[in-house]
């Protein structure tokens, strides 16, 4: 009878690996989300939670380090001089979406959003019946009006699914942009990296 080969050693290594690697990936996307948040933030939870404390937040810091972890792949397969090029041209391509997407965000936010009691509500795009008779009353009142009139009650004036469907569309565009930062900064630092090898 042949012994049973010991696993203990395998998994253990396995999962030391694994831990390593991913305490690694969590730093660097950590590091990437630090940056990006620094300018580009997560759309208004509809509470009075920060930022960092929002679902779309953690999700987003999830997604960016998987993101990462699948772009290790090819640095670490494409990392000699002449592959410069490619990088560099990547970096470009990143960093034109990254002004693109960008601004295209910040200027949803910024319609999308109105400011009340110091924080940022996502209004919405279909008016209740409450607020279509409220708007006839009002000569053009703008969004922050309404809300103060309305205690900060968004869904007295504008239906509930055109505010979530708001929400998630800015939800979608905050976690879509993160990788593409992501790819712009990954870009660039490899780019210069090929350089300095043969």
């Amino acid at each position: 009878m042949r012994p049973r080969p010991k696993s203990d050693g395998v998994h253990q290594g396995w999962g030391t690996a694994l831990k390593s690697r991913w305490n690694a990936l969590v730093v660097v996307a950590t590091f990437v989300l630090t940056v990006v948040t620094q300018f580009l933030l997560p759309p208004p939870a509809g509470t009075d939670q920060a930022p960092e404390d929002t679902p779309v937040w953690r999700f987003g810091r999830f997604v960016l380090t998987l993101f990462v972890g699948l772009m290790l792949v090819p640095v670490r397969r494409w990392d000699r001089r002449p592959h410069t090029v490619s990088w560099f041209v990547a970096a470009a391509a990143a960093f034109v979406g990254c002004i693109a997407a960008f601004f295209t965000y910040v200027r949803y936010q910024e319609s999308w959003t109105s400011k009340y009691d110091g924080r940022s509500v996502v209004i919405g795009s279909a008016l209740t019946p409450h607020g279509q008779a409220y708007f006839t009353r009002e000569p053009r009142p703008t969004p922050e009006q309404v809300l103060w009139e309305h205690a900060g009650k968004v869904d007295d004036v504008w239906t509930k699914e055109s505010v979530d469907d708001r929400r998630l569309a800015l939800a979608v565009a905050y976690i879509l942009a993160l990788p593409l930062f992501a790819t712009a900064m990954i870009c660039v630092v490899q780019a210069i990296g090929c350089q300095d090898r043969s």
